[in-house]
């Protein structure tokens, strides 16, 4: 129907009452098939035609649709990444759906508190709507600060421990965290702070029916503590202090399968016996003392640095064709430690 109304407008004497600028407008639509289907299509449907009277009378609206249309492919060329127009849409509108939640309260009359208690250490799923690198869609997080009477809950997003994971200062394994099969790897470096209208799971399915809270254990906030200790307060990890001590000497941890979880960790009253050649360190939490034995490499500390390196941030050795694991995780780098302490001068 709109379309014979806009072509008989058009060749009628009505369209010379029109200004010569919508005139030319006129001509255009009436002689561009695809506009006139749209048109047509908004005409017949009352969603679309309430929609195109808001971006005609509502200001804030219209600029909404207008920034929208100026969203394009984003190239960013040091990640060799491409973020497709979809993409960036996709997590406008779910910037959108999270705000059109509303808050769950204990009593809409009287509210006091929000519904769906939380507490510190907690995990929930969270949907995350982020710009460029930062998080984004549907993530598992750690619950760190909340007060019940607050929206917001501040997170650490999670992610599961795979073979190519490479753990650092601020982004390591946990282990477990029942009633989930898959060990947990915690993300410092993206803290951040989130409404509880983004919070989407708050219980779990234990494997046998039930739905249960998912809660970190003592050990393992601890070892987030010694996270934010490297990562905010800036203390030294253990393996600062190899790369960074004796420098012409490589170490032989005296409990490998311990100590070897601590690389990445913050250390406190370090000593070294020059005689012993021993450096004896302790962790935070944590009375006991754990031991080191120095020993000259041939190693040029250039090639030196880059070994330990190469052994503390080691993942899964990888088949690339068939992409199955060859070498765990644990497997690679026990290889790369015999590797270290073979290059000692006996």
């Amino acid at each position: 129907m709109i379309k014979n109304i806009l072509k008989e407008v058009e060749s009628s004497r009505c369209s010379t009452y029109l200004s010569t600028e919508n005139q030319e407008s006129l001509k255009k639509i009436v002689s561009d098939t695809t506009m006139l289907n749209v048109l047509e299509k908004i005409s017949v449907d009352n969603d679309l035609t309430r929609i195109v009277d808001k971006i005609i009378n509502d200001r804030n609206f219209n600029e909404i649709v207008k920034q929208a249309d100026l969203v394009k492919d984003e190239y960013r060329p040091i990640h060799k990444q491409t973020l497709t127009k979809d993409m960036i849409l996709e997590r406008i509108i779910r910037f959108i759906n999270c705000s059109l939640q509303t808050d769950e309260v204990n009593d809409p009359m009287v509210p006091t508190e929000y519904k769906h208690p939380l507490v510190s250490g907690q995990v929930v799923k969270v949907l995350f709507s982020g710009v460029g690198s930062e998080i984004d869609n549907e993530h598992f997080a750690i619950v760190w600060e909340t007060k019940s009477n607050r929206d917001q809950v501040v997170v650490i997003p999670t992610t599961s421990l795979k073979p190519t994971t490479r753990e650092t200062k601020n982004f390591f394994n946990i282990g477990k965290i029942p009633p989930f099969s898959k060990q947990t790897v915690v993300s410092l470096e993206q803290l951040t702070c989130v409404s509880r209208k983004r919070i989407v799971e708050y219980l779990f399915n234990d494997g046998r029916g039930n739905m249960v809270q998912a809660i970190i254990n003592q050990d393992q906030r601890r070892r987030i503590e010694d996270g934010f200790r490297v990562t905010l307060l800036r203390q030294k990890t253990l393996l600062d202090e190899l790369i960074n001590q004796r420098k012409d000497y490589v170490p032989e941890f005296i409990n490998y399968s311990v100590q070897v979880k601590h690389l990445h960790r913050p250390i406190r009253n370090v000593s070294f016996d020059s005689s012993k050649l021993i450096t004896k360190y302790q962790l935070f939490n944590d009375l006991n003392q754990y031991e080191i034995k120095w020993h000259r490499t041939k190693l040029n500390r250039s090639d030196r640095k880059k070994m330990l390196k190469s052994w503390a941030y080691s993942i899964a050795e990888i088949d690339p064709i068939s992409k199955s694991v060859i070498k765990d995780r644990d497997t690679k780098q026990q290889e790369l430690y015999r590797q270290l302490l073979g290059t000692k001068i006996i």
